[in-house]
């Protein structure tokens, strides 16, 4: 990720965190999902 005060602001970075959100939830959902699998 780039890292500049304008960036910063832009609408790409807000966008580009929506997506890391996402695919970050998503994963840990999929941990908890494997998780749960195992026991």
């Amino acid at each position: 990720m780039k890292t500049s005060e304008s960036y910063f602001r832009s609408e790409s970075f807000k966008k580009e965190i929506e997506l890391f959100k996402k695919n970050y939830l998503c994963g840990i959902c999929r941990d908890k999902k494997r998780i749960t699998e195992k026991k």
